[in-house]
């Protein structure tokens, strides 16, 4: 078969690891897959304290042990702010 012809997903756990290298770790889902990789969450703060959606536009901290969910703010979606 083709390559490319069946959609894939790949699931990096442990971001909020202290060694994570969420950056390095994309790029090499990118170069193992292709460049058509595309995060659907990026990581924010360091060390990581919540996540980005990028389909939801919003924003989840998890720095206070809880669950709190709001949208991202332009300056932080524009030009990366907190989040890689």
């Amino acid at each position: 078969m083709r390559r490319g012809r069946h959609a894939r997903a790949v699931v990096i756990t442990k971001i909020d690891h202290q060694r994570a290298e969420f950056d390095a770790t994309l790029a090499a889902c990118r170069e193992a897959f292709g460049d058509a990789v595309a995060p659907l969450y990026l990581p924010v703060g360091t060390p990581v304290s919540g996540l980005i959606g990028l389909l939801s536009g919003k924003q989840v901290n998890y720095a206070d042990g809880e669950r709190v969910e709001a949208p991202v703010s332009a300056r932080r979606g524009a030009d990366g702010g907190a989040a890689r």
